[in-house]
């Protein structure tokens, strides 16, 4: 199982867009920091995008992939990047160690509604934050998201992937405050809205319907990866609850700007991208400045 694992692990950072033509070099920073966190160091701070640093914590995963690979999600990382205008709000759901928030806030300019149950995940935010300089721009939640407000346990140990408890199969868990994004968002703002909730992002859509009525969503990022199966929910439940609002998928190239209604939507176990108005979008990212994206050897964006 370890070797398994592993294997995947090299596989996609040798694979990784950002690494062609630099397989050796992002293997060589793979080993190192394996070694070095082992041995020495208990965390690395690095440059990420143009002034932006991350901190990594050993085991972190969602913090130090994209130190092997420049952005973790290639795509969805880079439709923020190009598609985010400085007077949207950016609204994260399930923010982890903060990592969208930082890409939003401190490469772009934009304000960012970071929300996340777990205090051991909000200390990460408020390091980041801090080593950043964005405190200003960023109001954190310390709470879950669903379809109505209460409150539910969290589990506690699983990095990024923890989750809304499954009863009798869960350990290590939480009691958090639960709000819904009617309660938290204003219909007088323009949000981008990433939700990675692991399985619980149909439930967060059910409380989120008056803002998704009102179409000032431009756009929403959603993990799709078959995890809903564990709260009664499939993945086709999340893409027909967009659709009913007037969201379809899409598919972005942040190479080349360029952005295509995505009819063959796979779930497979990553983020898909859904927008309204795919003629506005494509003229955000159109205009978008390029990014210099350090952590994978200076490559623009």
């Amino acid at each position: 199982m370890f070797f398994f694992k592993l294997f995947k692990v090299l596989k996609f950072i040798v694979e990784h867009p950002l690494n062609k033509g630099r397989k050796i070099k992002s293997l060589i920073r793979f080993i190192s920091w394996q070694i070095l966190s082992r041995l020495f160091l208990s965390k690395k701070t690095f440059k990420w995008v143009d002034e932006s640093k991350l901190i990594a914590h050993r085991g972190e995963s969602a913090v130090t992939g994209n130190l092997y690979t420049g952005l973790l999600e290639m795509n969805d990382m880079g439709f923020l990047l190009h598609c985010l205008d400085p007077k949207d709000i950016f609204v994260d759901v399930g923010a982890n160690s903060g990592v969208y928030t930082v890409l939003v806030s401190k490469v772009v300019g934009s304000k960012s509604i970071s929300i996340e149950p777990i205090k051991k995940s909000l200390k990460r935010i408020q390091e980041h934050l801090q080593i950043n300089n964005i405190e200003h721009l960023v109001d954190t939640y310390n709470c879950g998201i669903g379809k109505e407000e209460g409150k539910l346990f969290f589990t506690n140990n699983n990095d990024s992937t923890n989750h809304v408890a499954i009863k009798s199969h869960d350990k290590n868990i939480t009691l958090c405050k639960v709000k819904t994004l009617n309660s938290l968002l204003s219909n007088n703002n323009s949000y981008i809205v990433k939700i990675d909730t692991e399985g619980f992002e149909y439930n967060v859509l059910k409380g989120a319907d008056k803002i998704l009525k009102k179409g000032e969503i431009v756009a929403l990022i959603i993990e799709l990866n078959g995890s809903g199966k564990s709260y009664g929910f499939e993945d086709k439940d999340v893409h027909n609850e967009l659709l009913s609002y007037g969201y379809f998928p899409v598919h972005y190239n942040p190479f080349l700007k360029t952005i295509e209604k995505n009819n063959t939507i796979k779930y497979d176990g990553g983020n898909a991208i859904y927008i309204k108005d795919i003629a506005q979008v494509e003229l955000r990212c159109s205009k978008s400045k390029s990014r210099v994206i350090h952590a994978a050897h200076n490559i623009k964006i």
